[in-house]
């Protein structure tokens, strides 16, 4: 399942992305990050601290990042039909209902176009898509 390492990998350095912001360890707008992803400086510090950003009050980087690993590792697994296949089914499920709250709170409530966050959602949604099929 090559599809599901490289979109979990994607997903997973995305999420290292807004978590090394998030802790100052990397401003939002640095140069080796392409510029349609860079995120402005005022726009991200608005978004990293809305509430809708911190879903269960976590922000929703780490469980990504833990979602995004658990996904490659398994993808890359020997044994891919095991009993985890269910739960990761599971797993991709909820991330895109998460996905679907977040993509209508960044649209119709706070009105910030994230590239990166909209392309996080649409990984959420083809990860669910091939672990449905599969």
């Amino acid at each position: 399942m090559v599809a599901i390492a490289v979109l979990s990998s994607i997903g997973f350095l995305i999420a290292l992305y807004f978590t090394l912001v998030y802790r100052r360890l990397m401003p939002p707008d640095a140069t080796f990050i392409p510029r349609v992803c860079r995120i402005e400086s005022g726009a991200c510090a608005s978004l990293l601290s809305t509430p809708d950003a911190h879903l269960f009050k976590v922000p929703n980087f780490y469980p990504g990042l833990l979602f995004y690993a658990a996904v490659f590792t398994f993808a890359v697994s020997p044994d891919w039909h095991n009993p985890l296949h269910e739960f990761m089914i599971v797993a991709s499920g909820i991330a895109l209902l998460s996905s679907l709250y977040l993509s209508y709170s960044l649209f119709a409530k706070l009105k910030i176009v994230c590239v990166l966050c909209y392309t996080s959602h649409a990984i959420n949604l083809l990860l669910f898509i091939l672990f449905a099929r599969s």
